[in-house]
């Protein structure tokens, strides 16, 4: 009997700590990565990304993007609930992608933005506005993975399905 006891307080105190894991996942969430210098780089997306270590490098992975992060420049990594997101900030770089077009925030004005297949053929491209931002339309584009380059050096992979 004392031992059904101990096993359902040890249950019961499990059961506390389960509770805001399924409360957690009713809510999309994001994924931002802390580089050192204090930029960070968000990803908000249809799915919750994948994190894995990959060589050198810190790997992003989801359903429509990949892209990968010098472990050097990572300070660290954090999931947190989209809604909970404010504006854009100095040194945040955010991309969503959703229902078909990938919006990136955060860049310098006027930065150059091309979208290529993976033979490297430009099917897009466009400029950051003003404010630093510029969206992509993919419902134009067959499936496949295309590649997402600034002119400022940034660049990740978008998958078509």
């Amino acid at each position: 009997m004392t031992h059904l006891l101990k096993r359902a307080g040890i249950l019961s105190s499990l059961a506390l700590f389960m509770a805001p894991l399924v409360q957690a996942e009713e809510f999309k969430d994001c994924l931002i990565v802390h580089l050192h210098g204090g930029s960070t780089v968000s990803y908000v997306l249809e799915d919750t990304p994948v994190v894995t270590f990959v060589g050198e490098n810190l790997h992003v992975e989801a359903n429509q993007l990949s892209d990968d992060h010098k472990l050097a420049d990572v300070a660290k990594f954090t999931f947190d609930n989209v809604a909970a997101l404010a504006d854009v900030m100095a040194n945040e770089y955010r991309i969503t992608i959703q229902d078909n077009t990938v919006t990136i925030e955060g860049l310098t004005p006027n930065t150059g933005i091309q979208f290529a297949d993976i033979q490297g053929r430009i099917i897009a491209s466009c400029n950051a506005d003003t404010d630093g931002n510029a969206t992509l339309s993919l419902s134009h584009i067959t499936a496949g993975v295309y590649i997402v380059s600034t002119t400022d050096g940034k660049s990740f992979k978008i998958f078509k399905k």
